[in-house]
């Protein structure tokens, strides 16, 4: 009797769950057992003369690939000092000026705060490197 009991258990798990075809594709989609297949647009991937010849351009400098543009890294600020001279001989003039920025704000910092008096500029010195000297 006991046996007979566990078969109709299963017979009713049977009738619960169909079995499934694992060879048939539609029917492992529909279950959801299986997520549709990706289909590719070959047109979507296809591109025009000049875009081919740009790409071909691109590849040929090393370095420097389509995907991504490229990024500056800034690593730390430095300190920049400007030396300036004292034309006028005037003795309150400040002839140093310090400052921390990083390096790709070297131009901006010179024409932003210096564009008055270039031809003062002595030394610019930045990471203790001597940049431009006049």
């Amino acid at each position: 009797m006991s046996a007979e009991k566990v078969t109709s258990k299963d017979k009713a798990k049977e009738k619960r769950y169909p079995p499934v075809d694992t060879a048939n594709d539609s029917q492992m989609v529909s279950e959801g057992l299986r997520p549709p297949l990706f289909i590719q647009d070959p047109e979507w991937h296809r591109q025009t003369g000049p875009e081919r010849i740009a790409l071909g351009r691109m590849k040929k400098i090393k370095g420097l690939r389509p995907s991504a543009p490229p990024t500056f890294r800034r690593i730390t600020p430095h300190r920049i000092t400007v030396h300036l001279k004292n034309l006028k001989q005037q003795p309150d003039f400040k002839t140093t000026y310090s400052d921390t920025i990083y390096q790709d704000e070297i131009g901006s910092y010179l024409d932003l705060f210096f564009s008055h008096m270039k031809e003062e500029i002595k030394v610019v010195y930045f990471n203790g490197k001597k940049i431009r000297e006049n």
